[in-house]
């Protein structure tokens, strides 16, 4: 998966359809079968990572468990576990208002702007000992 190219890269807010859609379209190799070979085959090892990560495992075992499986069904199932991780936060995400957004914003510039004020303080009393 890309993290530089829009049009691969995953994002926390896409649907079901479109991380599908790029999932399935993330380069892979040539070899058949899954396994964890992060010099070798990179992009697979990218892919396999990603499922690691979201289920909790290694990305051995990860491997191990798709091993007998080619690319199409394991990104299927990588789709699958990707669209299922991310569902609760799409919902949240989807509900939040601009306006709310803008009060968070709000609130973080000020308490920045507090503590930067402190510690510039601090700073200017340690230069006039």
């Amino acid at each position: 998966m890309s993290k530089s190219e829009p049009l691969g890269c995953l994002f926390l807010t896409d649907g079901p359809k479109e991380s599908f859609e790029k999932i399935m379209k993330a380069k892979t190799d040539s070899y058949t079968g899954i396994s964890y070979e992060k010099n070798n085959r990179s992009s697979l090892a990218n892919l396999i990572e990603i499922m690691a990560a979201l289920k909790g495992d290694s990305p051995q075992g990860i491997a191990g468990k798709y091993e007998k499986y080619d690319h199409r069904y394991f990104k299927e199932e990588l789709a699958f576990e990707y669209s299922k991780y991310f569902e609760n936060f799409r919902v949240k995400y989807s509900s939040v208002t601009m306006a709310q957004i803008k009060n968070v914003i709000e609130l973080g510039a000020s308490e920045a702007q507090q503590s930067a004020s402190c510690a510039m303080e601090i700073f200017l009393e340690a230069l006039n000992k």
